[in-house]
């Protein structure tokens, strides 16, 4: 996951 923050929503979750 934090591998790829661009392909997750981890950007869109942690709105960053």
């Amino acid at each position: 996951m934090l591998s790829n923050p661009k392909r997750t929503r981890f950007r869109k979750q942690h709105g960053r």
